[in-house]
């Protein structure tokens, strides 16, 4: 197994295949590890020896490095052609949603309603109940951009299937309103 460089810390970090994580060979000494693009994380040597794991490594999914100085990660962030169309709340749902891990494979209930905001209209573009707020004209001019740039965020960071599903659904639902 090669380990680039010399240091201190042992830094592991994935290569663009979203979120890898390993049950802990130590569960009394040290917590699971996780694993995600641009955030590079300080191991322990025993991670050596769990299979997963270097096999992962020499798979080239994960990268491994020694340095004197632990990295910040790099912060995810939508593509610039998204950041003036979005608010700040939107811009924070769709990192945490590109970086929440899955619910037993499946996108967790809150993100999809998140998601799915569209689906609180009957098919002429109405609300559903009085209670209901949102309206066709906010889902193209606000929530629409949002979940383009979900699905963007998500490609460039993820790539999850099941994520990258539910967001075009949700998309073809507001451009079947319009």
């Amino acid at each position: 197994m090669d380990i680039s460089g010399k240091g201190d810390f042992l830094v592991a970090e994935a290569v663009q295949v979203g979120t890898l994580i390993y049950r802990s060979p130590r569960p009394t000494e040290f917590e699971d590890l996780i694993v995600k693009p641009g955030y590079p994380v300080s191991v322990d040597e025993a991670w050596l020896k769990v299979a997963h794991f270097h096999r992962d490594v020499q798979a080239g999914k994960v990268s491994l490095r020694r340095v004197d100085v632990i990295p910040l990660p790099t912060p995810l962030e939508v593509a610039p052609e998204y950041d003036s169309q979005l608010d700040a709340a939107q811009k924070h749902l769709a990192v945490t949603i590109c970086t929440m891990p899955l619910v037993e494979g499946e996108v967790s209930e809150q993100f999809k309603a998140a998601i799915h905001i569209g689906e609180l209209l009957s098919d002429s573009g109405l609300p559903k109940t009085r209670n209901v707020k949102v309206t066709a004209d906010y889902l193209t001019s606000h929530h629409l951009p949002f979940l383009q740039a979900l699905l963007e965020l998500e490609g460039r960071f993820q790539k999850r299937k099941i994520v990258v599903r539910e967001v075009k659904k949700a998309i073809a639902r507001i451009q079947e309103l319009r």
